[in-house]
């Protein structure tokens, strides 16, 4: 059973102490003629008799404190997981178990050449490793192609070669979860290889659930699945398989300075019948790439200004866009992509489906009904002998959270949507951040895994919640295992950028707290934003700063 301890290093000291002393006490009792003073009988036999005791007696402990709901609160990081799933599973309770991220990488070549990259073949990035499942063929000739495990090689931009593989991470939780672009290495390079990069964000990586989460869903467990009160609500989405791994949902209705969409008639007065839910899919951010035909709107020089659209089921909800670039550029080796000169977002509100009372691009911001027009200056592209309204294709990335689009088509659904009301599902507003700390150590300390680090630092930015306020204390925690002896943590530099729905950006800054200032009019609240940390933008200096005594 899980609750039995591993390792007799990890008892408490005091406890072992404390056994010692009572078979002392009961074997001066029993045999008064024995020398127990210390020697080989004290520190062998009745040393390790009191470690086993202990051991016992822990056990024990754990498994009484996993045995009743009201035990389990007490100390949910003591409470056995598999009693506690058999006591939460009569509340109709089921932990969420741990994934291995997977993905696809692509392989860049120096020559188009058949390359083969057999089954189990391993690649590394951020400290975890990823192994192929089967074998895979890439071949330069479209008709060579006969199975699923065949590639097809093409050409880059710039001259170079490349492929594509799909990969699943060897171990469960969220270091397997690998964002776009990410550099991975090979422990055995294939022929002509260069490099290799995540294609898009990986799928899955995720942790299982612990007893704190487990309990935090009690009301939701014994909760009616209904679109009626928040807790009922909530218990009804999480009750979708499809749904059930969402991060964080914040509701907001009649009665929130946030619901603006309960005031549309002639008086200024809320009306009700109106929900706004915001929806947090995974902790990262998702960057979906979109390929779309440009046309050429205008021409200075040899360079021009190109558009294209976004349609409301290319990313829906999405952030923003970035990385506008030449389809077939090596995604590994740009940086940022063209400028985008004119982002004007809108709205879709056509279909023949329920649709949810919208009057404004801002009402509909970071919903599924969500567009965008977008104007970008090509710097490489030549136009001097080309004519406005020419097309050419491009890559863009998409920054998003997903299942807003197949949220909203649940809870728009006849037969689940409240008769006399309706729920307008939105991604949270983003405040995206950064974060740069020093670690300050001895000359002598070796250097704390910092990769380890990153990851922590992000796991625990992603997992706030609708509070409005990261506080660098969270990030101290989330270090503070990976230090060492005297080292500590200064320079605590917290940035957060709030993406608000008209489009405007507004800016947080300091060295111990990031909040939230409300603005309703915005629907900008703590009931309304999530702090979104990618491991690029966590910047971990390391300094010999702390002094060796003589």
């Amino acid at each position: 059973m899980a609750f039995e301890i591993d390792d007799l290093d990890s008892l408490d000291p005091a406890l072992v102490t404390q056994m010692l002393i009572s078979t002392e006490s009961r074997l001066r009792e029993l045999h008064p003629e024995l020398d127990l003073k210390r020697g080989v009988f004290h520190d062998t036999v009745m040393y390790y008799h009191s470690v086993l005791e202990a051991a016992i007696r822990t056990n024990l402990a754990r498994y009484l404190s996993g045995r009743s709901l009201l035990e389990i609160e007490r100390d949910p990081s003591l409470a056995d997981s598999e009693v506690t799933d058999s006591v939460l599973s009569l509340y109709r309770l089921q932990r969420r178990p741990g994934t291995a991220g997977y993905g696809r990488l692509t392989i860049v070549l120096s020559g188009n050449t058949t390359v083969t990259v057999p089954s189990g073949s391993v690649w590394a990035a951020n400290g975890q490793e990823f192994i192929t499942t089967q074998v895979y063929s890439a071949k330069a000739e479209p008709e060579t192609l006969a199975n699923d495990s065949d590639r097809l090689i093409y050409q880059l931009s710039d001259g170079n070669y490349a492929f594509q593989i799909d990969v699943v991470a060897t171990a469960d939780g969220p270091a397997g979860k690998l964002t776009k672009d990410a550099k991975v290495i090979p422990n055995s390079q294939p022929f002509n290889y260069l490099t290799a990069y995540v294609t898009e964000d990986f799928e899955d990586g995720t942790a299982a659930q612990t007893n704190d989460s487990l309990l935090g869903e009690l009301q939701e467990g014994m909760a009616a699945k209904a679109l009626s009160n928040r807790i009922n609500m909530r218990a009804a989405l999480r009750n979708i398989t499809s749904f059930a791994n969402i991060t964080d949902m914040s509701i907001v209705g009649f009665g929130d300075a946030e619901m603006l969409r309960d005031q549309h008639s002639i008086l200024p007065l809320s009306y009700g019948g109106r929900v706004d839910w915001y929806i947090r899919g995974q902790p990262e951010l998702r960057r979906v790439v979109l390929s779309k035909s440009a046309v050429l709107i205008s021409k200075e020089y040899e360079h021009g200004v190109w558009q294209f659209s976004v349609g409301r089921d290319d990313a829906p909800g999405f952030f923003e866009l970035r990385n506008v670039r030449l389809t077939g550029v090596n995604a590994a080796e740009t940086a940022g992509g063209f400028t985008i000169v004119l982002e004007q977002r809108g709205l879709d509100l056509t279909g023949t489906g329920f649709i949810p009372d919208i009057e404004t691009q801002e009402e509909g911001e970071y919903s599924r009904f969500q567009t965008a027009v977008v104007q970008f200056q090509d710097t490489v592209t030549n136009v001097t002998a080309l004519e406005v309204g020419t097309t050419q294709l491009y890559e863009i990335e998409a920054v998003c959270t997903p299942l807003i689009a197949e949220i909203q088509t649940v809870v728009s659904s006849r037969d689940v949507r409240n008769h006399g009301a309706d729920a307008l599902i939105k991604a949270p507003i983003p405040c995206f951040v950064q974060i740069n700390f020093t670690v300050n150590k001895k000359y002598s300390d070796q250097t704390p895994d910092l990769e380890g680090i990153k990851q922590e630092v992000m796991s625990a930015v992603n997992a706030v919640p609708f509070v409005g306020r990261l506080d660098a204390s969270q990030i101290c925690d989330a270090v503070h295992g990976y230090l060492r002896n005297s080292m500590s943590i200064t320079g605590m530099d917290l940035f957060g950028r709030i993406r608000r729905p008209n489009g405007t950006d507004y800016y947080l800054r300091d060295s111990q707290s990031l909040v939230v200032k409300d603005d309703p009019a915005q629907m900008v609240t703590a009931k309304t934003v999530q702090f979104f940390l990618e491991r690029e933008n966590i910047a971990v200096n390391v300094e010999n700063s702390v002094p060796v005594p003589v």
